[in-house]
């Protein structure tokens, strides 16, 4: 059997191929994801086992493009990276098993011989084809006409039922029990049978209809808002409810204001009246007083207007009512007393003109008609008002559900593991979209944060298992070589080694946790940061010279450069910065650091013209434990530039990867402390010896 082993771990994999050998097989081993890929198309290999982290294209991309170009191969992986998701992900992606290190050989042989005795992978037995509609079994994916059509599972497991039953008539209950579905149709109730060759959804010769056992709908369905439980909707009333009885109080308060204007108005009306009759008798001639009352009087349409005069006597000179038992003044009298007709009220007047008693009135309809007006337009405006109300604060309530709803469904969205969902923004700039633009940036972060874990999970499991998994196969060599007889001293000694770099991973992660939880702030103080830029350069130097690079300082300066920082973590910042440039730097490089203040703060500038690092992965070495593909078989474990960017987090310093052309520059800049002149600055520069250390 020919196998092909994927993977960049030396002593696992000559651990394997050794195993596959003397078992009689021949295994060949590749490190490097691309390469592989290239391999495995274009030879005839029984068995491929694949890591997941590899360098060039990782497994899981590996497998899913061999996959995609037809590649049958049954594969298994062989990986650090162990959780149940991973596992999943592994297994859809296209492979056939899965292996977490570490493991047993004799569990690797049986898994890779039980994929070589299965028949050779025939896609088209699972697939369903009916016409241009297609059932993939496997995937659970349908489509007609190569275009992808969205079902639920029940409707799927139908589908699937009359596909599966081209041609052939089924009646409901086979395809209920079959599928789990409760079947309706628009057929009259005497059709009791369906059709295998009915199509999906929109294309189906009639509607099939889908509920669950609860009676809804399979089918997705926007929830129905309850305007009596929203809150939008109660303020929406509330609003209303104040409104309208703003709205009526005014009303009412304008409505006496109008009756009493109205009755004002009437009362002026008689007395003017009153008046200019008086006048008549301005020359004591009863005859034009007289005739002055007959002329009002037969102007007046009907009664709206009342006049009678009388002689001193009590007999009736003029008018047009025959009686008047009023007061003298002014009087509101039903229509009976100046002999009218009841059910018609007046306001009437009554004085003497030199002993001639003079009556004169006015009825109140004109002053009612008014009024009823008001009343009418008031009440109908009333009702307008409150049904616009009622309606606005509806639609109101509904919209702003509506947002609510959408924050909400984002909320169980990131609850149920969809960390990408966000609120939709209506883009006017109010206080919901201003909260729901804040809201999404949290979720942004955290998401971040999330994939930082996950992402650092991951790299975890393949950066110390694998250490862990070559400790456990070095102490098994050294028994077996000490069971027979032999010297297992120098696997000891590799156990040691090994032993010792996991314990230096797990110290790098605990202070890098330790600088990002903000616990060393407190030993923060004003420090020349030249001198120790100067101090840590002095030691790197020879180890540059020793590695036949050149280490040189530029740009001194004789004033101090102050910021606030902790020295220790400033050295470890400077140390590793400088071992990154030497270690992934060739013989003859040439190195450069410099420091100096700019207008916004100190810079300290570390550039190389060594081979660099691509722009693409420039923000990704400052993840933990990640390693670029060319620095996989150097030794170090990922966490460097880690700590580098931890360290300058916590002095708020902005670090840059730049193109030096040919190389790298890093650039890291620090927040000035003080300006010269400042006596907190005169007090720490005098509390810093010649050499930059605090006295």
């Amino acid at each position: 059997m020919r196998i092909l082993i994927i993977e960049d771990d030396r002593q696992t994999f000559e651990f394997i191929v050794r195993g596959f050998t003397e078992s009689g097989h021949v295994a060949e081993v590749i490190s490097d994801g691309r390469t592989a890929l290239a391999h495995a198309t274009g030879e005839g290999y029984d068995v491929l086992v694949i890591d997941r982290m590899i360098p060039g294209l990782d497994g899981l991309s590996l497998v899913k493009a061999l996959r995609a170009a037809g590649v049958k191969t049954p594969v298994i992986f062989l990986t650090s990276v162990g959780g149940l998701d991973d596992r999943v992900e592994g297994l859809e992606a296209g492979g056939d098993d899965y292996l977490v290190k570490p493991f047993a050989f004799s569990e690797l042989a049986a898994r890779v011989n039980a994929l070589a005795r299965r028949p050779p992978f025939q896609a088209e037995r699972n697939v369903i084809a009916v016409d241009d509609l297609e059932l993939d079994l496997l995937r659970r994916v349908v489509k007609r006409a190569g275009k992808v059509i969205d079902l639920q599972p029940r409707e799927y497991r139908l589908l699937e039922v009359l596909a599966r039953n081209e041609g052939r008539i089924l009646t409901r209950p086979c395809c209920s029990n079959a599928s789990g579905i409760s079947i309706s149709t628009r057929r009259p109730a005497s059709s009791r049978h369906i059709s295998a060759g009915c199509a999906p959804r929109s294309t189906s010769l009639f509607p099939i209809r889908c509920f669950t056992r609860s009676a809804t709908p399979a089918t997705a369905c926007m929830r129905r808002v309850n305007l009596l439980k929203s809150t939008p909707f109660r303020l929406a009333l509330i609003v209303a409810a104040l409104f309208i009885s703003s709205f009526l109080v005014a009303g009412f308060v304008t409505y006496q204001l109008l009756k009493s204007e109205l009755a004002a108005r009437l009362d002026a009306t008689i007395q003017d009246t009153y008046s200019v009759l008086a006048d008549a008798y301005g020359d004591h001639d009863v005859t034009d007083l007289v005739e002055a009352v007959a002329s009002h009087a037969n102007s007046t349409s009907g009664h709206d207007a009342v006049y009678l005069l009388r002689s001193s006597e009590g007999q009736r000179l003029s008018g047009n009512i025959a009686q008047a038992d009023v007061p003298s003044g002014w009087s509101t009298v039903d229509g009976t007393v100046l002999g009218l007709a009841p059910g018609m009220d007046y306001r009437v007047y009554s004085s003497a003109v030199d002993e001639q008693p003079l009556v004169v009135g006015r009825s109140f309809q004109e002053s009612r008609e008014y009024q009823e007006i008001v009343r009418s337009s008031f009440g109908w405006a009333t009702i307008a008002v409150l049904a616009l109300a009622v309606a606005g604060g509806a639609l109101l309530a509904y919209r702003v559900q509506r947002r609510l709803e959408s924050i909400a469904t984002t909320m169980r969205d990131i609850g149920s593991g969809k960390l990408e969902a966000r609120i939709p923004l209506v883009g006017n700039g109010d206080d919901v979209d201003v909260v729901s633009a804040q809201v999404n940036d949290a979720l942004g972060r955290l998401a971040a944060l999330v994939e930082g874990m996950r992402q650092v999970s991951s790299d975890i499991a393949h950066d110390l298992k694998t250490p862990l998994h070559r400790l456990s196969l070095t102490i098994d060599q050294a028994i077996d070589k000490t069971a027979s007889g032999g010297d297992g001293s120098a696997e000891l000694v590799q156990a040691k080694e090994e032993s010792n770099q996991i314990n230096a991973t797990f110290d790098a992660l605990l202070r890098i946790a330790q600088i990002e939880a903000g616990a060393r702030r407190a030993r923060f103080r004003p420090l020349d940061l030249q001198r120790c830029v100067e101090t840590i350069a002095e030691i790197y130097s020879e180890v540059a010279a020793d590695n036949g690079q050149e280490l040189t300082l530029r740009g001194q300066s004789h004033q101090p450069v102050l910021v606030d920082g902790d020295e220790e973590l400033l050295v470890q910042l400077l140390a590793n910065t400088f071992e990154n440039a030497i270690r992934h730097c060739p013989r003859g490089t040439a190195i450069e650091i410099g420091v100096g203040q700019t207008g916004s703060g100190v810079k300290v500038e570390i550039a190389d013209n060594g081979p660099g690092i691509p722009e693409s992965e420039r923000e990704r070495v400052f993840q933990r434990l990640y390693r670029l593909d060319k620095s996989r078989t150097t030794p170090g474990t990922g966490l460097g530039l880690s700590l580098v960017k931890a360290i300058a987090d916590l002095h708020h310093a902005r670090i840059e990867l730049l193109d030096n052309r040919p190389g790298l520059r890093i650039a890291i800049e620090f927040p000035l402390l003080t300006s010269a002149t400042d006596p907190a600055r005169q007090s720490a520069r005098s509390a810093i010896d010649p050499k930059g250390f605090q006295s």
